[in-house]
């Protein structure tokens, strides 16, 4: 599993945002990856996230495509920047 969302941030984070991506991004999913990003401190490593992390994202069963969708969308919304290989979030509880 670890393997399966390190890429999918990896990929996500290198690549600009497909048009169908967006389509495949449930509006709950999204804000649920937001919350556990933020309850993990606004910041996730693409490379090597934290285990809690990846438990999380176990627990919520979360997939690779379904993530890497989910993180472009947040980069081209805005709600996301690049940091080197993190992910950082713009949102209100992470300013």
């Amino acid at each position: 599993m670890k393997f399966l969302v390190t890429v999918a941030l990896s990929a996500a984070m290198s690549l600009p945002a497909l048009a169908d991506d967006k389509a495949k991004v449930a509006p709950e999913r999204r804000a649920l990856l937001i919350q556990i990003i933020e309850d993990l401190g606004c910041e996730m490593d693409g490379v090597s996230p934290p285990k809690a992390f990846l438990e999380k994202m176990e627990e919520h069963k979360f997939v690779k495509d379904e993530t890497k969708a989910i993180a472009a969308e947040m980069f081209a919304d805005g709600v996301a920047e690049r940091k080197g290989s993190a992910l950082v979030l713009k949102t209100e509880n992470c300013s």
